[in-house]
């Protein structure tokens, strides 16, 4: 119920996972609800994820779902589906070719990334400098009026309106710079946004398991199953390799 309400999916999780640890054995429905839960939980509150709660079930998912495996040789588990060698494969090879896809598209985002980042700098680059001359300019012309005596000359205001004149210039310079680098900034900008839009577009066609959060309901005076096998551990659930299936990926 709290992982199909959702909003009380942590405390499905910690009272699941209070059961599992108290139950050892073999439970691929438990090991399902587990799945659901974890998937829940890091999808509606990822900040989550890091904690100890959602770190400790999904170790004890991991090694569930490896003895699972184990369990039947020549299958794999897909979420809570099985699938044969052949379909796993099929699956893998298609995720092989997205990531490969995938990791193109990245380097594309990136270039366009760092053209539109260095356009922008120059523009920011270019304002700075309208800025400061036109901050020193008006300084100039502050400190000038402010000594103003009997003694100042012609020649120190024809100097200071030579000054300004060129500080004007000078600002008006960078001003057009700006100016002429905005439109082809702004077209930067709607290159990279094209480029994430395809990257998402093809993120999204990795073939990805789905995570159950209903179930069938469960009758409680069925006698409750028992292991064919041992039991592995979590340091060997640990050591082998990382399942291709995991929960919020």
């Amino acid at each position: 119920m709290d992982i199909r309400q959702r909003k009380f999916a942590t405390r499905g999780l910690r009272d699941l996972m209070q059961y599992l640890l108290a139950n050892k054995g073999e439970d691929e429905l438990a090991t399902n609800v587990l799945s659901g839960a974890l998937e829940v939980v890091a999808t509606d509150t990822p900040k989550l994820k890091s904690g100890l709660l959602w770190q400790q079930a999904y170790k004890e998912w991991e090694r569930r779902n490896y003895n699972l495996e184990k369990s039947r040789p020549g299958s794999h588990r897909w979420g809570a589906r099985w699938l044969s060698d052949e379909e796993f494969k099929e699956l893998t090879a298609k995720q092989e070719a997205v990531k490969d896809q995938m990791v193109l598209q990245q380097q594309v985002v990136r270039t366009a990334a760092e053209k539109f980042d260095t356009l922008f700098s120059k523009i920011q680059s270019a304002r700075q400098m309208q800025t400061t001359y036109e901050r020193y300019r008006q300084s100039m012309y502050t400190t000038l009026r402010s000594n103003v005596t009997n003694s100042t000359s012609v020649w120190d205001l024809y100097y200071a309106q030579i000054e300004s004149a060129k500080l004007h210039d000078a600002a008006v310079e960078v001003g057009k710079a700006a100016e002429k680098l905005a439109p082809e900034a702004r077209d930067a900008w709607q290159d990279l946004e094209k480029e994430r839009l395809k990257l998402l577009n093809i993120a999204v066609q990795r073939p990805k398991p789905e995570w159950p959060t209903r179930f069938e309901p469960v009758d409680p005076t069925a006698p409750l199953p028992v292991s064919s096998r041992p039991i592995a551990s979590t340091q060997s659930a640990d050591s082998a390799a990382e399942p291709a299936t995991q929960p919020a990926q």
